[in-house]
């Protein structure tokens, strides 16, 4: 479900971008010997660039000194290009594996550079070395599209009333990505957040980057994260997500995951700010140094949707929580339940013993307004302890 970057070197660089569930392609490079003025490493700044790409450079700030120099001269030529791209960019001298880092860090860390195709060589002179990409655009499209994606930015949060906590603004974030755009990883553009935002279709990739972008507009920190993740057929593909920073904790957080493709309904939170244990319910493969245990900012624990029981009170409560998703709009809720045994103890008293159209019943007699569906669909998420109630 992404179209994660990935580097190689056999003989030659291979650069490829490698689609969810599917064999990653690999073009093979060419090694040119050609004059240049060659950069002065050693006088060169490993400092990190705080005003060209993110705000927050999570892969940047774990590179070596020399592929933290590679990084900020492709970061600088590529941002400052103006009517077209250069053709190579220098980099310092360094092995395969180190080169696939850097570039894997310039893509996840900047959404803004959208410019790199799948292919790229790798060029030597003597003892120097260059970075030739493929470039899908030319620079002016890519400042044109970071303008838009600006602006969207400045709307959204243009919205936030002073004071508005981080979890608000991520939820309305959240929501905002999952309702414009749907899955596509067959299209070449999928893995950007631009298309993502302004074409509605998206990758996992898009969908990661086009929330690290808005997020860190926000203020808030957000990383893309790659792993492996269980589809609705139960089988691994690879996978692009977003690991986030609310009140100094971290949590993970998969907008792909929670689009409605998944629920077959409404806007799903099932994925909004879970720990490392709950992730790896479907999750995997996955690494960072950013540990996520965290609870408090969960959506259920935030929303006050997690039950003990579905006995007479909590359903009054259950209750209440659908009556507040009726009036935005919602028409599905999903209840959490604090254990394996509740939650199997809630599917029977809900759907055997029919109690969820007990709850529809008085919400029709409180609330006509609502329009309230006759009948009631529901889908279990047994790694979670969530039941969906579809009005």
């Amino acid at each position: 479900m992404k179209k994660c970057i990935c580097l190689l070197i056999v003989c030659a660089l291979l650069f490829s971008l490698c689609a969810c569930g599917e064999i990653p392609m690999a073009r093979k490079m060419n090694t040119y010997i050609m004059s240049n003025f060659y950069i002065d490493w050693d006088s060169f700044s490993s400092e990190e660039i705080t005003d060209k790409g993110s705000a927050y450079k999570y892969y940047f700030n774990h590179l070596s000194e020399k592929q933290k120099k590679a990084y900020n001269n492709i970061l600088k030529e590529v941002t400052e290009a103006e009517d077209m791209f250069p053709e190579k960019i220098e980099v310092p001298l360094m092995e395969s594996e180190e080169l696939t880092q850097v570039y894997e860090a310039v893509a996840y860390d900047n959404p803004e550079i959208m410019c790199f195709g799948t292919g790229a060589s790798i060029i030597t002179e003597g003892d120097f070395c260059f970075f030739k990409p493929d470039y899908t655009m030319i620079p002016a499209e890519m400042r044109d599209r970071t303008a838009k994606l600006s602006q969207i930015a400045d709307e959204i949060c243009a919205k936030f009333p002073d004071g508005t906590s981080d979890i608000s603004k991520e939820l309305t974030i959240h929501d905002y990505l999952v309702k414009i755009c749907y899955y596509n990883n067959d299209a070449a553009d999928s893995g950007m957040a631009y298309t993502c935002v302004f074409n509605g279709y998206a990758s996992c990739e898009g969908y990661a980057k086009a929330t690290k972008y808005l997020l860190e507009r926000a203020g808030i920190k957000s990383i893309c994260v790659t792993g492996e993740a269980e589809n609705l057929s139960g089988q691994k593909e690879n996978h692009m997500w977003n690991i986030v920073s609310i009140n100094g904790e971290n949590y993970h957080l998969d907008t792909t995951w929670d689009d409605p493709v998944k629920s077959g309904s409404s806007v799903s939170h099932i994925y909004f700010n879970l720990t490392d244990s709950e992730i790896m319910a479907d999750h995997s493969n996955f690494e960072t140094d950013l540990k996520c245990t965290a609870t408090a900012e969960n959506y259920f624990n935030a929303s006050h949707s997690v039950f003990s029981d579905a006995g007479y009170y909590s359903r009054l409560n259950m209750q209440s929580v659908i009556i507040r998703n009726l009036e935005k709009g919602e028409r599905c809720v999903q209840l959490r339940f604090s254990s394996k045994e509740a939650f199997d103890n809630a599917v029977y008293t809900l759907i055997t013993e029919s109690k969820a159209y007990e709850i529809q019943e008085n919400i029709k007699n409180l609330r006509p307004d609502l329009n309230i569906a006759e009948n009631i669909n529901y889908s279990k998420y047994d790694n979670f302890n969530i039941i969906e109630l579809m009005f």
